[in-house]
């Protein structure tokens, strides 16, 4: 039942398994130290799940409900690699507390490159977005490789401006890598997966929850080597996950200066942290 699958799909579906079959979890810290654990010590998904089920084999994967249905939702997916900490090419080595395992579609060269995040509200005011462009400009002139979620607002301008003005692009996205994104960012998705590089730590089958969108930022900000630039956010969003995951990880974190004279209480407590890690930013300066 598994023909046609590659090897990749064949462990993002037995990673799928021990999800289901509770093994592991997904989206948490404590999911990813026990499955960082587990492929340490078995070297693959496939290899887990048969150490878990040693009775039954691989009779214990066609027995789980809703197998059939994972099965061909991974044949009509488009390709991708599977990336572990097992793997050669895997990008995350010595980050504390990274994802264990990237399904990744599109150009790996990108790892190589030089990263940095663009994160912010998903509803932008023109202003900010125009300031946004500003600082896009800026670092694509620095050649970076942009590193985003995916999601709509600044998220969306930031992969947009990338693409269409000759950049690089990463999109890690909170659903397994097969799902459609938003809609205003529809328009450049096939180009983001023609020539640019999709990433997820979520196998194929898995229900998504509102935690794992908060939680890919820490996957976001662990691929991004020269730290987080805010275009803009409120006390209240997420993009404060990023910038968590930035302090923790202690990379440069840049903040436009639209940000401040808001009274925002993040604002004023990073302050202290942009003074040995960071700066302000003027979208109209060096960034």
């Amino acid at each position: 039942m598994f023909e046609g699958l590659s090897v990749d799909k064949l462990e993002s579906l037995y990673h799928w398994a021990l999800v289901k079959t509770k093994v592991v979890g997904v989206g948490s810290k404590k999911a990813d130290r026990t499955l960082t654990e587990l492929l340490e010590k078995h070297g693959s998904f496939e290899q887990i799940f048969l150490a878990q089920n040693r009775l039954m084999g691989e009779d214990a994967l066609i027995s789980i409900p809703e197998l059939d249905k994972v099965v061909r939702e991974l044949a009509r997916s488009i390709e991708f690699q599977t990336l572990t900490i097992a793997s050669d090419d895997y990008p995350l080595k010595g980050i504390e507390g990274a994802t264990p395992v990237l399904y990744v579609h599109g150009n790996t060269d990108f790892f190589g490159k030089k990263t940095i995040a663009v994160v912010g509200t998903r509803h932008p005011s023109e202003r900010q977005i125009a300031d946004g462009k500003m600082a896009m400009h800026q670092m694509l002139e620095k050649d970076y490789t942009i590193v985003s979620g995916l999601a709509m607002g600044c998220d969306g301008m930031a992969h947009r401006y990338a693409i269409e003005n000759e950049g690089r692009t990463i999109a890690v996205v909170g659903t397994p890598i097969n799902k459609n994104p938003v809609q205003e960012n529809r328009d450049f998705y096939d180009a983001l997966l023609a020539d640019h590089l999709l990433v997820s730590q979520f196998p194929i089958g898995v229900r998504t929850f509102p935690a794992h969108f908060a939680y890919r930022n820490h996957t976001t900000v662990s691929l991004a080597q020269e730290g987080v630039v805010v275009i803009h956010a409120g006390d209240k969003s997420g993009t404060l996950h990023a910038v968590k995951v930035c302090r923790e990880q202690e990379k440069p974190l840049r903040i436009l200066q639209n940000n401040f004279g808001k009274g925002y209480k993040w604002v004023e407590d990073v302050v202290p942290y942009l003074k040995t890690n960071g700066k302000v930013v003027k979208p109209d300066a060096d960034s």
